[in-house]
């Protein structure tokens, strides 16, 4: 399969291969070179046994029988010895084709990695630059909102400086104090203010709807605050 696999493309052309076929191709290597080993023994005991015979007093028809027997053993040996010499060979260049393309496709995984992390940068990249955009907007926003605050609480003050001016002012227009001339004479008899006698109705009203705000005020905030807990939880 490792002759027959193509390298640079995708489809059925690209054969599955990884180390564990590298393993399997040595053991069969392994096993060649055992059963190699093997033969050459087999040869040595075909020798010896010819030699053994030889020294025997047998009779010609025996020996030739004998030999013959045993040249044939040895001519079937030698054939599997070439056999297993051409499949050592074989296996051998076959190691080397795939041991190249184990190699070749683990750079060509690397190779690929290495662009997925250079996307990967690009990505992180543009984040980090959306963030400190929004970031900077943020900033912006922040400052612009303390410039509101800012102003707000500089109207406020300005509105409490008239506030005292506005109550005076209220309460000189309204009916709570009264110019009474001094005298029962009119004409150029002095003047004075006088407050009316349902004059302790406006303190009243004012502090009790003053208290009335502050509470209903205080239990809203309770209630919104319990609500975001409920919420959480």
């Amino acid at each position: 399969m490792a002759r027959y696999s193509k390298v640079g493309t995708s489809g059925q052309d690209r054969f599955q291969i990884c180390f564990k076929d590298s393993q399997t191709l040595e053991l069969i290597r392994h096993k060649l070179c055992t059963s190699s080993a093997i033969i050459a023994s087999y040869f040595d005991t075909i020798s010896g046994c010819i030699a053994f015979c030889q020294n025997l007093d047998i009779s010609p028809e025996l020996w030739e029988a004998t030999k013959t027997t045993l040249e044939s053993c040895s001519r079937r040996m030698r054939l599997h010895e070439r056999t297993a010499n051409l499949l050592l060979v074989q296996s051998d260049e076959t190691r080397k084709i795939l041991s190249a393309i184990i190699e070749f496709r683990n750079d060509e995984t690397s190779i690929k990695s290495s662009h997925m992390m250079g996307d990967m940068m690009k990505v992180l990249t543009e984040l980090g630059a959306s963030a400190k955009q929004e970031n900077a907007s943020l900033v912006t926003l922040t400052e612009k909102t303390c410039e509101d605050s800012r102003f707000i609480k500089t109207l406020t003050f300005i509105a409490m400086l008239y506030l005292p001016t506005s109550l005076v002012a209220t309460i000189f227009s309204s009916n709570l104090l009264q110019l009474v001339a001094v005298g029962n004479n009119a004409g150029d008899n002095p003047t004075r203010f006088v407050l009316a006698t349902q004059f302790w109705v406006f303190p009243t009203l004012t502090f009790t709807l003053l208290g009335l705000t502050v509470i209903s005020a205080v239990l809203f905030d309770r209630s919104q605050k319990r609500k975001c807990l409920i919420t959480d939880f």
